[in-house]
């Protein structure tokens, strides 16, 4: 589980380790709305970066994803 905070979207981004769940979980902290995401990867670790930068470490490797953190919360 990891945070993000900025001025205008601080959210955390986490996954169960769990073989039928298949999703990220993103909450907008202020506000406390959740996102569900499909996790397009196996997952073992997660990093959200300030810009919305995703990685995910998983047995295939590492994958980087950019989210638009602004426009998932409209």
């Amino acid at each position: 589980m990891l945070g993000h905070r900025n001025a205008a979207s601080p959210a955390m981004v986490t996954h169960q380790n769990n073989v039928n769940d298949a999703e990220l979980h993103l909450w907008h902290l202020t506000s406390g709305r959740l996102q569900t995401l499909p996790l397009p990867y196996r997952c073992n670790a997660l990093t959200l970066s300030s810009t919305g930068q995703l990685t995910i470490g998983g047995p295939d490797g590492l994958h980087g994803i950019r989210l638009d953190l602004d426009r998932l919360w409209d």
